[in-house]
């Protein structure tokens, strides 16, 4: 069973749903936010095009050079929804770049232009987060927990903070994730790494998804792990990273990590790298992780200096 083509499809149905609801003005309206067609079609608009895919169609044009056969028509379907949706007026100028930039990576796709399809696809993955991460802030605020300092809603660490924006069909009292520690690693190359702990003291499991930086700083970002493979310890993606409940989960080197590829320009110690988690129950998440030096283990166990010409 093709658990993409499931996937893909229930983002289908949730998409023609939406776009029911902004064509008929169906959805449920709050009149508090002129511009705005209410709460429920912005989350179900912006629920849909977290898990439209974007990250896998990026992902299978570095890999193989080609896109997957639904690619354009994904794409399409984002730019409509994305267009139609009766957004908030603070986010209607970002909805208009994105939508844009949907329809310049719909064009791009349909063409024979590899190099062209994969930088549109990236402009429109990380405009799609960047625009994910404003909503639901958005969101967070309009339900008035914005301001809750310290109750699981907004939490802290010497380090770097980390606010949770919930997602649709969960509450916070499930999931309280608190990041701690992150920082990322020092690079004159095209890659770096972040890592942190993440604590949950809510009553249920949740996932990291994904994370992503600013799109003038980094190309791509995934999750990833290391493992021994023939004796050799070996890099790979992984799709989510578990935080089980009232427990942790440690991104360190030889082990989970964020991967920050394609840098347009070096991290430099001293500055902080914004990065943007997204879990499947706590929602998006926003760490400041200063750049620094970082010791990593080597494969026989023994410590060596953070290096600058690969991971």
């Amino acid at each position: 069973m093709n658990l993409n083509l499931i996937r893909r499809g229930a983002v289908a149905l949730a998409v023609l749903t939406t776009l029911a609801f902004a064509a008929l003005g169906l959805a449920a309206c709050d009149d508090e936010d002129e511009g705005s067609g209410g709460n429920a079609d912005v989350i179900a608009a912006i629920t849909a095009l977290d898990n439209a895919g974007l990250h896998e169609i990026e992902v299978e044009l570095t890999e193989t050079g080609t896109p997957p056969g639904d690619a354009q028509a994904t794409a399409l379907r984002m730019q409509s929804l994305v267009k139609l949706t009766a957004w908030p007026s603070d986010l209607s100028s970002p909805a208009e770049k994105l939508a844009s930039l949907l329809g310049e990576m719909a064009a791009a796709l349909a063409g024979n232009d590899t190099a062209k399809a994969k930088e549109a696809t990236t402009k429109a993955h990380n405009a799609a987060h960047d625009f994910s991460f404003a909503t639901w802030t958005y969101l967070q605020k309009k339900a008035g927990v914005a301001e809750e300092k310290n109750t699981g809603m907004d939490h802290a660490s010497p380090t770097g903070s980390a606010g949770a924006s919930p997602t649709a069909g969960h509450t916070m009292s499930e999931s309280r994730i608190t990041v701690e520690n992150p920082r990322a690693r020092v690079s004159n190359t095209d890659v770096s790494a972040a890592y942190f702990t993440v604590k949950n003291s809510g009553s249920a499991a949740d996932r990291l998804l994904s994370a992503s930086v600013d799109s003038s700083i980094a190309g791509m970002v995934q999750l990833h792990t290391m493992v021994m493979e023939g004796g050799t310890a070996k890099m790979h993606e992984v799709q989510s990273i578990e935080v089980p409940a009232n427990g942790s989960v440690e991104l360190k080197p030889g082990g989970f990590h964020v991967m920050i590829m394609n840098l347009k320009r070096e991290l430099k110690e001293g500055e902080t790298l914004t990065i943007r988690l997204k879990f499947e129950k706590a929602g998006m998440v926003e760490v400041k992780a200063p750049v620094q030096q970082i010791v990593t283990s080597g494969m026989s166990g023994g410590a060596m200096s953070t290096p600058t010409t690969g991971h």
